[in-house]
């Protein structure tokens, strides 16, 4: 279901019965909290305290251009990687903002290192324009590997923190 935000983990006797939405609630014996960026916020509302950050991890595309790349090329300055669109833009990114938030934005500083980064690999992108910028909420946990298991609640699973592997 899209565009339906859950508002609630339902809980009966130690076990899940379901979830509470925007649109209603929703009856079920089997949840999974699988969420990109907000993992610690729905745990929460099954009791859980999760050891997880949220990170914005900004990306930016081009104007398109011609051909110039065939594949993902990534540089480890900032964890830099570019590759080209279908309609010729560049589409790159780069490390993360150095705050937790959920902000879908990111901040300048961090624009200005991964255009940097960018820069330092392929001076040409200097002379594109860049059409639009976004960010991309990171689940990160202190180790970098994610948490896949069952929990406490009967029939709740959880898989979260996969860091960049899942943007």
């Amino acid at each position: 279901i899209q565009n339906c935000e859950v508002t609630g983990i339902d809980i009966s006797q130690g076990r899940v019965t379901g979830v509470q939405t925007t649109r209603g609630q929703i009856s079920a014996k089997k949840v999974g909290i699988v969420v990109a960026g907000r993992s610690g916020q729905v745990a929460a509302m099954a009791g859980m305290r999760l050891p997880i950050e949220s990170h914005v991890l900004q990306a930016f595309v081009t104007e398109g251009l011609k051909p110039c790349i065939d594949h993902v090329i990534s540089f480890g300055m900032g964890h830099f990687y570019i590759s080209q669109s279908d309609k010729g833009g560049l589409v790159f990114g780069g490390d993360l903002d150095f705050y937790a938030s959920y902000a879908q934005r990111g901040n300048l500083p961090m624009k200005e290192h991964v255009m940097e980064a960018g820069m330092t690999l392929m001076p040409m992108i200097g002379k594109a324009r860049v059409l639009r910028s976004w960010g991309g909420i990171m689940d990160m946990t202190p180790d970098g590997s994610p948490i896949i298991d069952k929990t406490d609640v009967e029939g709740l699973y959880i898989d979260c923190g996969w860091c960049y592997g899942g943007f």
